[in-house]
């Protein structure tokens, strides 16, 4: 299956070298890589790493996150996208992540484990995480009027309207340094504030995903969405 890498970058330049300095220990497929409009030099630090992408798309604002996702989708013509965010660092290989869509056919999304350093806790969304096109497509995209984790549990939802299923591959592991972050004085928590069905079965889907992704266990595993709401 034709697969790529999809990027998110904002303000990142002192974590591009260890993304790709743990990303290149296993082998891994094209990326396209969006920055969102860094202040910090980004941009100029991601040219090093051009000739792994097949684009480098400067945005000229800093949009959501929802929305950045949908143009790096729909820039290239792929079977999978893999979806990294730029401050997850890898250590295992992206690919299993791909593979299991030929394993498990009625897979919508593949998530991985994302681990955060300050305390372990296992999350999993679409920080780390495959899908398929076809089945993006069928969805019509990341929903643009949802923010941080609303979006991925909405996404998660219409995979399972589809008759499609959200694996969870335990095997596939990256240390999310900066992620489970929100500034609670910020515009984006108020309007998650707002979300607060969305965020109830945000935390019913996280409950179920990161209790089976703490158990000792490389096989992956199905998440049902409707069976948590």
């Amino acid at each position: 299956m034709r697969t790529n890498i999809v990027a998110l970058f904002r303000n990142n330049a002192g974590l591009i070298d260890g993304f790709f300095e743990a990303l290149g220990r296993h082998l891994y497929p094209p990326m396209v890589m969006l920055d969102q409009h860094s202040k910090d030099g980004t941009l100029d630090l991601l040219t090093k790493y051009a000739r792994d992408c097949d684009a480098i798309i400067n945005l000229e604002q800093n949009l959501p996150v929802p929305e950045a996702r949908n143009i790096g989708v729909e820039w290239s013509a792929v079977d999978v996208h893999i979806f990294l965010d730029s401050d997850m660092l890898i250590s295992t290989s992206v690919m299993p992540l791909a593979d299991n869509f030929i394993t498990y056919p009625d897979a919508g999304i593949v998530t991985g484990t994302s681990i955060a350093p300050h305390n372990g806790e296992m999350n999993n969304g679409i920080c780390f995480a495959a899908l398929r096109r076809d089945t993006y497509d069928k969805i019509g995209g990341f929903h643009e009027g949802y923010t941080l984790y609303c979006d991925d549990t909405e996404y998660f939802e219409s995979v399972n309207r589809l008759g499609l299923r959200v694996y969870h591959c335990p095997e596939c592991v990256g240390v999310h340094i900066g992620g489970m972050t929100i500034t609670h004085g910020s515009e984006s928590y108020q309007r998650e504030k707002c979300l607060k069905e969305d965020l109830a079965l945000l935390h019913k889907r996280r409950a179920i995903l990161d209790t089976k992704s703490n158990a000792d266990s490389r096989r992956p595993f199905v998440y049902d969405f409707k069976a948590a709401v």
